[in-house]
């Protein structure tokens, strides 16, 4: 199915069709520091939960030297044989956790030919070495330092993303034996809605009656920070959040006649001038709003984009001011279980999902105090996410009875 476009799409005919679906979040699964379910995240934000433990490599060169580190997950306590899996990216087996603490509450597909798998993954990942680089490394002999600078200055950090995503893919669909059509989008935080939001169109379309919809964060590395740095990410001059590992994913069904948490619009834009991105935020944020056919004084929770590409999250936070006010309600995850990269905003959805059913929001202080939580039930809830060289992605999501 060819991915929508259609971040001009008038809100009359994308929008409505888009709403009418009612695709609706029947189940979410988690893998990250604070646990594997949204009431576990609830549960180490208010024990003030912090990161815990230490990157392990010199901080000298680093914005900051504490991370939200994983082990690697234990397949065995599934019933996955580990030998299966015949692979060493840790970014892969995250998401196959997270895909079966989604499933888990679920009692089986009943077809699973009509399941479709949808999922962002990262761009960031141990390199492998070109033929020139190698050729490189036999010229410089036994410089260290050249053959470091070698490995770092001419390898992209990107060049095992295609084996990352099939492996991926693969172990997750026959996890659950699951052969609707798939999808895989890269490479950063806007990766993991857009994974969603052509999971959405696969079953407005008719082309899935369900569909698994995640993504993984990067596993932290040092080439983690040299991937942001060749991106242009550590100039924001507002400093990286702090990093984390793990995955989300959620299942989209048709929503049925009782209360349920809907995809209801989104829209999609791109501005590579970072003095720009201020007011391409607000325009793509004020396009999710007509599509969802609400006004901005509807959205009662803003989960947003705490790094916001390369203008950084200045500029985020100043686009929500104009368009909400400067006390609109927000709320950063990051804060308590790192930044998940592709997989932040799944997380946000699956995190919205709870609070538009059950009532309740965790927003900013306003004495910049950190978070607390709010009995109030919004009706409907904002979540931005960025990519490095200027994409823009907003979804609406809403309750409906």
């Amino acid at each position: 199915m060819p991915q929508h476009t259609d971040t001009q799409l008038a809100p009359a005919a994308g929008g409505e069709a888009f709403r009418a679906a009612k695709v609706a979040v029947e189940a979410s699964g988690l893998h990250c520091a604070a646990g594997s379910t949204v009431a576990e995240l609830l549960a180490a934000w208010a024990a003030g939960g912090k990161p815990p433990a230490r990157l392990p490599f010199a901080s000298d060169w680093l914005p900051g030297a504490t991370a939200y580190l994983l082990d690697e997950p234990n397949l065995r306590s599934q019933l996955y044989d580990r030998k299966a899996v015949r692979t060493l990216d840790k970014q892969a087996l995250n998401a196959l956790a997270a895909a079966l603490a989604c499933a888990k509450p679920l009692a089986g597909f009943a077809d699973p030919a009509r399941v479709g798998l949808y999922m962002g993954m990262p761009m960031v990942e141990e390199p492998v070495p070109s033929w020139e680089t190698l050729g490189a490394l036999g010229r410089v002999g036994a410089d260290l330092a050249a053959i470091q600078h070698s490995i770092l200055g001419d390898t992209p950090p990107l060049t095992s993303l295609m084996i990352l995503n099939s492996t991926a893919a693969s172990h997750i669909a026959s996890q659950f034996g699951v052969t609707g059509t798939t999808g895989v989008f890269s490479p950063w935080a806007d990766a993991g809605l857009e994974a969603l939001i052509e999971a959405a169109w696969s079953i407005a379309e008719g082309d899935n009656d369900r569909a698994l919809a995640g993504a993984s964060a990067p596993t932290v590395t040092p080439f983690l920070y040299f991937n942001y740095e060749t991106q242009g990410l550590l100039d924001t001059g507002a400093g990286l959040p702090v990093p984390g590992e793990g995955a989300a994913f959620v299942a989209l069904r048709p929503a049925d006649g009782g209360p349920a948490a809907c995809l209801a619009g989104y829209a999609r834009g791109f501005e590579p001038d970072p003095q720009a991105a201020q007011a391409a935020r607000r325009r793509c944020m004020e396009a999710a709003l007509a599509s969802a056919g609400v006004a901005a004084a509807d959205i009662g929770w803003i989960l947003f984009d705490p790094l916001c590409g390369r203008a950084g999250v200045a500029a985020e936070r100043a686009a929500i001011a104009e368009l909400f006010g400067a006390d609109a309600p927000l709320c950063g995850w990051h804060e308590v279980c790192g930044y998940l990269g592709p997989a932040q905003p799944v997380f946000d959805v699956a995190a919205a999902a709870a609070a538009l059913l059950e009532g309740w929001r965790v927003v900013e202080n306003p004495k910049g105090q950190g978070l607390e939580r709010q009995d109030v039930a919004p009706r409907h809830v904002l979540i931005n996410a960025s990519g490095c060289r200027g994409q823009f992605v907003s979804l609406v999501m809403s309750r409906h009875e």
